[in-house]
């Protein structure tokens, strides 16, 4: 498969476009954004559902939600592979 200039342009500025998006919505504190959409990937069913527990996990029970355990959760969702 050859990539043309403009598909490689394309590619660039959607990554960046995406990248901003990410770091704004990470910046919000009462918003939460997981999942195959919230995080911009491509993944497999049981990695959004991981997602989804960690995200639970980081919820204490007085409703506090541990924002460094959810930054330690997104930092290992990056190794996440899709499988066919």
């Amino acid at each position: 498969m050859t990539l043309t200039p403009r598909a490689i342009i394309g590619w660039i500025l959607a990554s960046v476009w995406l990248l901003a998006l990410d770091a704004w919505a990470v910046a919000q504190p009462a918003l939460l954004s997981f999942g195959r959409l919230g995080l911009f990937v491509h993944d497999n069913t049981h990695h959004a559902l991981a997602m989804a527990w960690a995200a639970a996990d980081a919820l204490g029970p007085d409703g506090a939600f541990d924002h460094a355990a959810w930054a330690a959760a997104r930092e290992a969702f990056a190794g996440h592979v899709v499988e066919d």
